[in-house]
């Protein structure tokens, strides 16, 4: 179902769900980012930047779920790759951040 729902809901009634989620993935973010660096400007390409990141996090949670074979295999594949995002987004946040 969760697969579904990030990647395969065109034509549903939950077709919205994949963008809703990227939006407030990118919410979240922004949001994250003014907290910790107080007036810093996220610009609208910054923000496009962001949905791109969080689109291609959409599908690759969904390629994990139907791809890994048990539910360790789902852990250790999300904790890779949320080892690998959460590096990239910390250095996307400091050129944010060196921009100011």
């Amino acid at each position: 179902m969760v697969v579904t729902l990030l990647d395969r809901a065109q034509g549903s009634a939950h077709e919205a769900f994949a963008q809703r989620f990227v939006e407030r993935l990118v919410a979240l973010s922004v949001s994250e980012i003014r907290c910790a660096h107080p007036g810093v400007v996220v610009h609208r390409e910054a923000r496009l930047v962001l949905t791109q990141i969080f689109e291609n996090t959409r599908r690759m949670i969904a390629v994990l779920l139907e791809s890994c074979v048990d539910e360790a295999a789902i852990r250790r594949a999300v904790a890779a790759f949320r080892s690998y995002q959460v590096a990239g987004l910390a250095a996307f946040t400091r050129t944010l951040v060196q921009e100011d």
